[in-house]
């Protein structure tokens, strides 16, 4: 089947939209694709909304997918496309906080344009190299890279939500430590106290199930009871869609100048009831939580397996980035089996395949009403870390339908069960990965019979692989984890992403942008990649 993901470069030449990012003078108006007046957002969602030739069509004609029309594309404002990631350059943001530039401009470069313009970051390279870029708010978040000693709140996401959504919070030591990794977390918000299993706790991420109660400043204690606050207040949002209003991004119709910058469209996402407690990410006219999707099209999707020891909403940077260029992306919390056991394998899929038949092929208006209008492919790629990979290969092998639609497979430190990914197969491994070493992740690429990359990381570990994981710490320390990293997480995850979007773009048979970066990787210090078809 011929998929393509075809996306209309909206209005560029009339309002001079170029690379992303913003300068610090009055040229800020025609040159930043995120950070433009609501006004000129609006202009492009509209123009997104009713373009028609976005996404997958059917033809009618056979059973293949074909792309109307030519997608224009003016190299100046995407960039060099020869898949050199060295040759990229983006324009520093205004604010790295992505606060509000006011009219006065006084306090944010001088710039006085009589309407209030947000920064919003579009790629990690807008962050300083301790943060990361949450896509789909447009702000740079605090990571931790390593063990710590102290609890801390680094941010939360979304900045509001209401029953049935899920809250993610993130900082690091969240929670008290035992032998084989966490008892629990404690966290109030407003006058809502929550503490124990039933807040999913790892020492960086916490996840809060919503409830109507819940408004006011987000605080979370550390195991002496001591508290650590945030000073901005959660906030209860209206339920249904939420209608864009300038404070998140905006689909901007054009695609990023790199792998890692955001793509034509803004990442949304669902929390489902089930449960799994599964989140999807889908293409949006603005980014966070139940935005309005953008629909008539049958969006490529991606199914994204976490690891054992890690919360399953820590590859959210990913589901993110794969969102903005037109990809749902599913991310389920499964149960933590292990290698070789038959019996967790049968568990597994008894948990997980019934969530994959309802949402392959699907429109997904059943799973939740904000996805009204979101189709879904029959084919899909699969994200494992860790584990992870494992319980992919397991699912995949149980349904000779769905191993037929399988079109490729990124595996993160893998600890797979030597089961064959049909399609493409790109692995990617860390140095200093107690978990999964140079054997591990050598054997996938090895034994893989299609298209395959092995890029291997020196100076990475296995928990910088995840949004937000660090897996040092524990009585036993790296016994049952990781070693320190060399290289920031922002940097790991960087790497993924460079691969990981042409990847994906071509084992869907899509347009693709990037594919010098598969064709002829480019050489660099930080990675080494091979590759056979």
């Amino acid at each position: 089947m011929r998929q393509g993901i075809l996306v209309a470069w909206i209005v560029a030449s009339v309002l001079g939209i170029g690379a992303a990012g913003c300068s610090g003078d009055d040229s800020l108006i025609q040159t930043d694709q995120s950070g433009r007046p609501d006004v000129l957002a609006e202009v492009l969602v509209d123009a997104v909304r009713d373009a028609g030739d976005v996404g997958l069509r059917d033809s009618g004609g056979d059973s293949a997918f074909e792309i109307p029309g030519e997608w224009d594309i003016d190299e100046d404002a995407r960039g060099d496309d020869s898949g050199d990631a060295s040759t990229d350059s983006t324009p520093d943001l205004l604010d790295d906080t992505g606060q509000s530039v006011d009219d006065d401009g006084a306090e944010n470069g001088g710039l006085d344009t009589g309407v209030d313009v947000v920064s919003f970051c579009v790629s990690f390279e807008d962050c300083s190299d301790d943060e990361v870029c949450e896509f789909s708010l447009g702000r740079c978040q605090k990571r931790g890279t390593w063990t710590d000693t102290a609890t801390a709140v680094y941010g939360y996401h979304p900045a509001a939500a209401t029953v049935g959504d899920n809250l993610v919070i993130d900082g690091t030591v969240l929670c008290q430590q035992a032998m084989m990794g966490c008892t629990g977390g404690r966290v109030k918000i407003g006058s809502v106290a929550l503490s124990g299993f039933s807040v999913p706790t790892d020492e960086n991420r916490m996840i809060v199930k919503v409830t109507a109660a819940m408004k006011g400043i987000v605080t979370v204690y550390d195991a002496a009871g001591k508290g650590v606050s945030l000073p901005t207040p959660f906030m209860q949002a209206p339920t249904g869609v939420l209608e864009c209003d300038g404070s998140t991004p905006a689909a901007s119709g054009v695609p990023g100048i790199s792998p890692r910058h955001v793509g034509p469209f803004a990442a949304g996402y669902v929390d489902l009831d089930d449960e799994l407690g599964t989140r999807v990410f889908y293409p949006a006219q603005c980014g966070s939580i139940r935005r309005p999707p953008v629909t008539d099209a049958v969006w490529p999707l991606v199914m994204i397996m976490h690891g054992n020891g890690a919360l399953y909403m820590n590859h959210e940077h990913l589901a993110q980035l794969l969102a903005t260029w037109g990809f749902v992306s599913v991310m389920p919390s499964t149960l933590m089996n292990m290698a070789g056991d038959p019996q967790g394998a049968d568990d597994l899929i008894a948990q997980v395949m019934p969530l994959v038949q309802r949402v392959r092929g699907k429109d997904l208006a059943a799973e939740h009403p904000v996805l009204s209008g979101v189709l879904t492919s029959e084919d899909v790629v699969w994200v494992g870390h860790s584990r992870g990979s494992g319980r992919s290969e397991e699912l995949i092998g149980a349904d000779s339908d769905l191993a037929a639609h399988t079109k490729g497979g990124i595996f993160l430190g893998p600890v797979d069960d030597g089961m064959p990914v049909p399609g493409m197969l790109i692995v990617f491994g860390a140095g200093h990965d107690l978990q999964s070493g140079s054997l591990s992740y050598n054997a996938p690429y090895r034994d893989h019979d299609g298209p395959k990359w092995l890029v291997e990381i020196p100076g990475g570990n296995h928990g910088s692989f995840c949004d937000h994981k660090v897996y040092g710490y524990g009585s036993l320390g790296t016994m049952f984890g990781d070693a320190k990293p060399d290289i920031s997480r922002h940097q790991q995850l960087e790497i993924v992403q460079t691969f990981g979007l042409p990847f994906v773009q071509r084992a869907f048979g899509g347009d693709e942008l990037f594919s010098g970066l598969l064709d002829s990787p480019p050489s660099d210090t930080m990675y080494k990649i091979v590759h056979a078809n």
